[in-house]
């Protein structure tokens, strides 16, 4: 089994309805269910989706977000001093990217799964 962390587009852009990434998202879920992968998230992805979700209704967001929290628990990888100090000794850009690449190396993941390399997966049986 691959152990992977998937950044914040494939949950954010699935559960905001953004119709481009519910297909691919869709096989995320697929090749978690087929135990092909296991995917971990940042806790930061969780506070992104608790800001979109709430925003058209508080209620049920929060609603949402607290079985998404309890589904996946045991993925949720916490950001702490130690992997923001990481993050910024490397040479990128972008510092979700930076968060995203620390995280994995600290939890010795395989691989980082951006929500547009799932446009590709092709899932065998």
């Amino acid at each position: 089994m691959i152990r992977v962390l998937a950044d914040s587009e494939c949950l954010l852009s699935y559960f905001t309805n953004q119709k481009h990434s519910i297909e691919e998202t869709e096989k995320l879920f697929e090749l978690l269910e087929s135990r092909k992968i296991e995917v971990y998230f940042i806790d930061k992805c969780l506070n992104d989706l608790k800001y979109y979700l709430s925003i058209p209704d508080k209620f049920s967001g929060q609603k949402a977000i607290e079985r998404i929290e309890k589904s996946l628990s045991h993925y949720i990888i916490s950001i702490n001093r130690e992997i923001i100090e990481e993050a910024r000794k490397l040479p990128l850009n972008d510092f979700d990217s930076a968060l995203e690449l620390t995280c994995a190396k600290q939890n010795n993941l395989g691989a980082i799964l951006k929500s547009a390399s799932l446009r590709n997966v092709n899932i065998k049986n």
